[in-house]
């Protein structure tokens, strides 16, 4: 990994992202995807495969690209989830997988640690500062590379990936655009609502959402996901500061970070409350299938937005992202030591061998 520290001042940004798995995180680079997931008996597996999505045509079309990468965001999520599920044992096991204690507090354990050096990884961290306490690297992690494998599940696990992710997409909309809808219309055959009508539709499908993350954060599988959702956020932070990429330096970081899946999500909620200011139709039907039918042009205008917030440092960007930091206090929380070593596992198999191939 070469270092970020150049001449600009502040941190640079960069296009990796990422999302947190059953005990793991995938990171999604330019031109390939890591899984690390912490295994059972306490390692972490690591597999990294090829992904080109940033090459693709519509990845230069403004507000299309919105659309399609949410789209292809949903697919990779999902596949990553489930193939984290199979790694961490999570489906068959009460408990998480216990990590090996660190054996010092500024660097991780051999074979888990920031020093993590792999063949989608050509370098490691800066000036060798990723070394542990000992001087010497730690052992690569098992590292998968499919090439054959990778044509193999394009076949029937393909598509019930993107089966599944289509239908989590229809029960969104109805969650989230049909069901606001339908309760305020049902109000209106009790009371005369006039022009309070989109007003009141953007507040019940607020509340739904604010409600949902609430609820489900409640749960101990979810709480977990959380915690490395933050992991996932500091470890990008500290890779964005020029950092290197050990526990005690990704720890410092904050949990939060404007260029978060939970932003976009919030911001989609805004859009499409201004958006639906404009439909004036007041037959139930007719105004539920004009809001699924606009939900194309709502994401592209919220990736357009989340793009321009993350790229720029200024008064417009700070409004536009203080909505989507303060819902991830719901959504983020901190991560124990253990967390960020996958997250750093991850991340740094995902850093492209130019540091500055990456920015945003």
């Amino acid at each position: 990994m070469n270092s970020n520290n150049g001449t600009n001042s502040g941190p640079r940004r960069t296009k990796i992202g990422g999302q947190a798995l059953m005990e793991g995180i995938m990171m999604r680079g330019l031109d390939c995807y890591s899984v690390a997931v912490r295994r059972p008996d306490g390692g972490i597996e690591l597999e990294v495969k090829p992904d080109k999505h940033l090459a693709r045509w519509y990845s230069r079309v403004p507000f299309v690209r919105g659309i399609f990468n949410f789209v292809s965001t949903l697919v990779l999520g999902y596949t990553c989830l489930m193939r984290s599920a199979e790694i961490s044992g999570a489906l068959d096991e009460e408990e998480p997988p216990k990590a090996p204690a660190p054996a010092d507090e500024g660097s991780a354990p051999a074979g888990t640690g920031s020093g993590l050096e792999t063949p989608s990884s050509p370098a490691a961290a800066p000036n060798g500062e990723g070394e542990s306490a000992g001087g010497e690297r730690p052992a690569p992690l098992h590292t998968a590379v499919p090439a054959a494998e990778e044509k193999e599940e394009k076949g029937l696990g393909a598509g019930f990936s993107v089966a599944v992710s289509v239908l989590a997409v229809f029960l969104a909309l109805a969650l989230f655009m049909v069901l606001p809808t339908a309760i305020v219309g049902g109000l209106g055959k009790l009371v005369e609502l006039g022009r309070w009508r989109t007003p009141l539709e953007g507040l019940v499908k607020l509340c739904i959402f604010l409600g949902y993350m609430a609820l489900v954060s409640r749960m101990k599988e979810i709480r977990r996901m959380f915690e490395y959702h933050g992991a996932e956020h500091k470890t990008i932070a500290c890779y964005e500061h020029g950092e290197a990429l050990t526990v005690a330096n990704v720890r410092r970081h904050r949990r939060f970070h404007p260029r978060c899946g939970t932003s976009f999500l919030l911001i989609v909620i805004l859009v499409s409350i201004l958006v639906s200011s404009f439909v004036s139709w007041q037959n139930l039907w007719l105004r539920m299938a004009l809001k699924v039918l606009l939900l194309p042009l709502v994401m592209g205008i919220s990736y357009e937005i989340i793009k321009y917030a993350g790229g720029h440092d200024n008064l417009l960007t700070k409004v536009l992202s203080a909505p989507g930091l303060w819902l991830q206090r719901l959504t983020v929380r901190e991560p124990d030591d253990s967390m960020i070593e996958v997250a750093v596992a991850a991340m740094e198999a995902v850093i492209p061998q130019n540091g500055e191939d990456d920015r945003w």
